[in-house]
C-alpha cells in the first residue's frame, strides 16, 4: 500500500512497528459473512450436468487483496 501511495512511511519505520496488527480476514471478511445456517440464493450445481470448462480455482480475490482492491 505504501508503493501505491495509499500509506506513507518514514525512514524510522520498522517491521516491529506493525507487529500485532490486524488479520485482514478477521477485519474485513468475517464480519460480512452470512450467519451460520443461512441458505444461499444461488441454486446448487446439478450433478447431472457436466461442466463446460475445466474447473480452475479463481485467483481474483487474491489479486484484489494484493492490488488494494483496484482490479
Amino acid at each position: 500500500m505504501v508503493d501505491k501511495g495509499i500509506l506513507g512511511k518514514t525512514e524510522r519505520d520498522t517491521r516491529e512497528d506493525f507487529k500485532g496488527g490486524y488479520d485482514f480476514d478477521e477485519a474485513f471478511v468475517k464480519p460480512y459473512q452470512p450467519p451460520p445456517g443461512t441458505r444461499s440464493r444461488r441454486p446448487a450445481k446439478s450433478q447431472d450436468v457436466p461442466e463446460r470448462y475445466h474447473s480452475v480455482p479463481s485467483r481474483a480475490a487474491d489479486a484484489k487483496k494484493l492490488s488494494g482492491g483496484s482490479n
